[in-house]
């Protein structure tokens, strides 16, 4: 399907091959001259099968489909979903900014398949999906402007409104990868992020609604490894019932501090130029506005630039040296005494949950590294 105007494509639907099996014809009873199919050791499978969405900006495909009714298990091979076009050709085609997605899963498995209770009552209910080799990246063009009217959903809250049912016990990514950009204001500035040893776990995904006040709560487990740096470890447990959601989590040893500049030197304007990170711990509560909470940075001998203009990136030596000499010790002291920093955000409300997200982590760094950073003083045990 074409644009007249444009003769762009808006919507194309490509497929190779459609097989069933397992199914043959039995009399109803026996005995009887009536016949159905025998669907119960079904075996339907898909080659080939290519899709671009009505809006012509993506399409979605995989290579092989199989679902075997006797086993409940559907499994597709090479799953794809993108841009039709580069993410940042793509993203020039939006008014506002928006993350540009491009996912590949080498092996995509649904355990507990019920396909009888879809086509009976249309609800979409499995027991178990794992996606295997999960590939993703995400572009952001932020010399676009924002849209101030968007209101994100957390992923509990969207699940509440959404209006086909669905229903999976536990979801697990393993082997993955995720690349992040962010093209900034400054055309050569740009945030790129990479998280290698993805392994994801989600458990309790519902939006039957009749379950939500005795539902377990959504909850959701990522660990992975930051730039090949910083291993890290982060939870999310998010109630159907109430508003309020626990974020925390904890990273490893990384080797310097100067490993993760280039993430921390775009977003907050900080240079760290020596030291040794040794941990960050944290745990928070929050709701759809807002997050506080308690973060520990464990660091040696930190050194850390502030900079003051984010586009002339002009060093503001008054508040450096005040970092530096706060920070020049380790957290612990030598003394035993632990700085607590205070992890508290008040969410953008027309950003989604991993700015977020970011953001409360963001206050607790800026709030232990700073001098006049909120933090409390703690005896070590």
């Amino acid at each position: 399907v074409l644009d007249h105007a444009t003769g762009d494509t808006l919507t194309n639907y490509v497929a190779k091959a459609l097989t069933m099996s397992n199914s043959p014809i039995v009399p109803i009873t026996e005995g009887s001259e009536y016949h159905s199919f025998d669907t119960s050791a079904l075996i339907m499978e898909l080659e080939d099968q290519e899709y671009t969405f009505a809006n012509g900006l993506y399409h979605i495909g995989f290579d092989d489909l199989k679902f075997s009714r006797k086993d409940d298990l559907l499994t597709i091979s090479n799953f794809r979903y993108g841009p039709v076009a580069s993410a940042r050709e793509t993203a020039r085609k939006y008014a506002f900014t928006n993350d540009i997605y491009d996912a590949r899963i080498e092996t995509l498995s649904v355990s507990g398949f019920d396909l009888r209770g879809l086509i009976a009552s249309g609800i979409i209910a499995a027991d178990y999906i794992e996606l295997d080799s999960l590939t993703m990246t995400i572009f952001k063009d932020k010399r676009l402007p924002w849209n101030y009217d968007k209101r994100p959903k957390l992923p509990n809250q969207s699940l509440q409104s959404l209006k086909l049912p669905i229903k999976i016990d536990s979801i697990r990514a393993k082997r993955s990868y995720l690349d992040y950009t962010e093209q900034l204001q400054d055309d050569e500035d740009i945030i790129h992020i990479f998280i290698d040893d993805i392994e994801l776990a989600v458990d309790g995904v519902t939006s039957i609604k009749s379950e939500f006040d005795t539902a377990p709560p959504l909850t959701l487990k990522l660990t992975g490894d930051l730039l090949n740096t910083m291993p890290f470890d982060i939870n999310l447990s998010m109630p159907y019932n109430t508003t309020r959601f626990r974020y925390w989590g904890k990273t490893g040893t990384m080797t310097s501090f100067e490993s993760i500049n280039p993430i921390i030197y775009p977003a907050i304007n900080m240079k760290f130029d020596s030291g040794t990170l040794n941990g960050i711990d944290f745990d928070a509560t929050a709701t759809p506005t807002q997050m506080e909470g308690q973060f520990t940075m464990y660091y040696t001998d930190l050194e850390v630039q502030v900079f003051t203009n984010e586009h002339k990136r002009s060093k503001n030596n008054t508040v450096s040296w005040l970092a530096n000499s706060f920070a020049k010790q380790s957290n612990p002291k030598k003394n035993g005494k632990l700085s607590v920093a205070r992890m508290h955000f008040e969410r953008v409300e027309y950003k989604g949950i991993g700015n977020f997200l970011w953001k409360g982590l963001q206050a607790g760094i800026i709030n232990s590294i700073v001098p006049f950073g909120r933090r409390k003083h703690n005896n070590k045990k």
